[in-house]
Parts: C-alpha cells; sequence; structure tokens
C-alpha cells in the first residue's frame, strides 16, 4: 500500500476507484484491527487521497459509511445516552478511529473534494454519529479515572457534554454549512442538526472564545436572500444561538465589545431580511425573521435568562427597533411590558382632581406622539 501510494497521479487516477473499492472493503471488516494513531493516521490519508478521485469518491464514502452504520447501530440521532456498543458483540470504534473517519467526513460535508455537494447530507449524519462515539467515549475513559482514584463518578449528560472542544467546533462549523445550503431541504436538515449539537451543549462546556468565533461565522456567512428558506433557517438558528448564550456571556466584561457587534450585525441582517422579504408580498423569510426577532428581542428581557440587565436591555431595544421600522413592534412591545412585575396590585379609585390632571397629561403626551411620529417619517425618509 505504501508503494501505491508514490505512483505518479497520471496513473493513479486509472486505478483509484478500485483502490478505494477494495480498502472499503478492508475497512468495513477489519476496522477493530487497527489500534495505533499511526495505523488509523495511515488509512485516514489514504482515503482522503482517494476521495480526490471523481471515480473513487463513492467508494471511499460507502466504505466509510457502512463502517459506522455497523459500529455504531445504536447511536441513532434522537437517542441521547450511550451510543457505544452495549447490548452486542460488534468491536467498538476507538477515538482514533473515529477522529480519522470524522477527518474525512467533515471534507464530504464542506464540499472540500473538488465542491462535490450531492453527499453532504449523509455525510453530516454519519459525523453526527462519531461525535456522539466520541462523546461517550471520552466521558466514560473520564468516569473510569475518577473510579480508579477512589473517587465517585458523577453522571453527566452526553447531549449537554463537549469534552473534546476542538471536535465541537469543528462540527458546529460543518454542519452550518449545510444550513446555508440554497437547496431548501438540505437548509432543513442541517437545521435540525443544528439544534440536535451545538444548542443543546451546556453553555459553560464551551469556552467564550469559541461560542463568539461560531457566532461571528453565522453573522458573516449567510445564504443569498433569494434563498429566502435557507436565510430564514439560518436566521433562526443565528437567534435561537444568541438567545441561548448571550445571557450568561454578557456578564463577563471581556465579552462586551464583541456582544455589542454580533447584536447590531444580527440588527442589520433583521432589517435586510424584512426589507427584502416584503417585496410585493409577504415571504416566508420576512415571516421567519420577524418571528426570530420577536422572540429574541422579548426573551432577552425575561428575569429566567439572567442575563446583565443593561446590556440585555440595549440589545432587546436594538432588535425591537428593527421592527419598529416596518410597523411590526406591537406584539414585542406587548410582551415585553407583560413580562415586567406589576407595580401594585390594586389601584385606587381616582378623584375629580386626577381626573383633570390625566387629561392635562393625556393632551402632553399626545403632542409628544405627533412630534414621535414627525421623528421617525423623517428617519424613514432618511433610510429611504
Amino acid at each position: 500500500m505504501l508503494l501505491m501510494m508514490t505512483l505518479p497521479k497520471s496513473f493513479m487516477k486509472h486505478i483509484a476507484d478500485r483502490m478505494a473499492c477494495g480498502l472499503a472493503i478492508i475497512l468495513r471488516a477489519s476496522y477493530h484491527y487497527f489500534e495505533s494513531a499511526n495505523e488509523w493516521g495511515f488509512m485516514g490519508d489514504t482515503l482522503d487521497m482517494l476521495a480526490n478521485y471523481a471515480s473513487a469518491r463513492v467508494f471511499v464514502f460507502d466504505g466509510i459509511a457502512s463502517t459506522v452504520e455497523y459500529a455504531l447501530p445504536n447511536a441513532d440521532l434522537e437517542e441521547s445516552k450511550s451510543s457505544v456498543n452495549s447490548e452486542d458483540d460488534r468491536p467498538p470504534m476507538s477515538k482514533e478511529a473515529t477522529g480519522a473517519l470524522a477527518r474525512i467526513l467533515t471534507r464530504f460535508v464542506l464540499g472540500f473534494y473538488q465542491g462535490e455537494m450531492s453527499l453532504t447530507v449523509p455525510a453530516m449524519l454519519c459525523l453526527e454519529k462519531l461525535y456522539r462515539n466520541k462523546v461517550d467515549l471520552l466521558l466514560q475513559a473520564e468516569a473510569a479515572k475518577v473510579i480508579k482514584e477512589g473517587k465517585d463518578a458523577v453522571s453527566v449528560d452526553p447531549l449537554i457534554a463537549a469534552p473534546d472542544q476542538d471536535f465541537w467546533q469543528n462540527m458546529a462549523v460543518a454542519v452550518y454549512s449545510v444550513c446555508r445550503s440554497p437547496d431548501p431541504e438540505v437548509s432543513r436538515h442541517g437545521l435540525e442538526c443544528y439544534q440536535r449539537i451545538i444548542l443543546t451543549t451546556a453553555v459553560d462546556q464551551i469556552p467564550d472564545e469559541k461560542w463568539i468565533a461560531i457566532l461571528y461565522l453565522m453573522v458573516n456567512k449567510q445564504p443569498p436572500v433569494v434563498a429566502d428558506m435557507s436565510r430564514g433557517n439560518t436566521f433562526s438558528a443565528l437567534e435561537q444561538l444568541l438567545l441561548a448564550v448571550v445571557p450568561d456571556l454578557s456578564h463577563r466584561s471581556d465579552n462586551t465589545d464583541d456582544l455589542m457587534d454580533l447584536i447590531g450585525q444580527t440588527a442589520a441582517l433583521a432589517r435586510e431580511n424584512l426589507r427584502q422579504g416584503r417585496r410585493g408580498s409577504v415571504t416566508p423569510l420576512f415571516e421567519k425573521t420577524l418571528t426570530s426577532v420577536t422572540n429574541l428581542s422579548n426573551h432577552l428581557m425575561t428575569d429566567e435568562r439572567k442575563g446583565e440587565a443593561e446590556f440585555c436591555r440595549w440589545a432587546s431595544e436594538t432588535l425591537l427597533a428593527e421592527l419598529e421600522k416596518v410597523g411590526a413592534a406591537g406584539a414585542s412591545t406587548k410582551n415585553q411590558a407583560a413580562t415586567k412585575p406589576a407595580v401594585a396590585s390594586h389601584a385606587s379609585q381616582p378623584s375629580p382632581d386626577d381626573d383633570e390632571e390625566e387629561d392635562e397629561e393625556s393632551v402632553t403626551e399626545g403632542d409628544e406622539a405627533g412630534d414621535d411620529e414627525e421623528s421617525m417619517t423623517e428617519t424613514e425618509e432618511e433610510a429611504d
């Protein structure tokens, strides 16, 4: 095999498909005989090299996919506990094997091999199984280490844990790239996988800088607005992640500048989505953006999120302002008001003098409202 790797490319392209087919058979039948990191490094490098040839690519993927499906039959997408084989005699897949195969599957997801995107979704689903397997293996190893030290092992939910933070970040990048696909069905699969992996991960499992890096990726890498379903999916994913992590991150002053920038860019994205989604008729992009911005603006103000109060208030108002520009802030404003604590449980009966004062105040408020409307009109004219 090492000798064949040295053959010139002009010759390799004629035999790559047969090499890949043979290696796929070896991989499926004998994956458990490869043990060391060097052995899996060689196997991974060989598969990676062969995947660059169009005639061999499908054999490489089939070999990896069939091996993953056989070795990890219980790593179903909806199961949350122990995806490692426990009820049959199938040889387990090691951490080294997981890492080598995950590297190639990630490249399939990202279209690394000559822009080939036809295997994006099946590659992503296999990659998800490998990720779950790696998490389980690392958690089991950590539990065994604790027990060996004479301590009581603490049960950890593998759905929220991320013991390999670099693997998690690679997964986030790969899965989000599927969300960005202009194909609505592919984008939907990507969003579902994103929700299963990224959104279920506990905030304290990932360093702040990695969360912020993923958020910047999502803000800066959006599908074109003409792909309204995909654009709506990625904006919804961004809103959900902001809501999940911003309250925690906002308590650390080192994150303030980045979070303010991210909220500002999110508001700009919302503005573009709302403007484009309302041309001619209301599109799914407009509706999904409206729902996402309303949800994020409202929930940042709720006590259950426990974010830094001043920052969350500013973020909520910044997002709400984009809804006001299209006349869609009513529901958000009412929901925000409903989340605020009541000032008093019982109101006293007003006196006649109070009525006169209230009339005077209402006149003043009416004048101020007129001024606000003029100001809004001037702002809209400037924007136009």
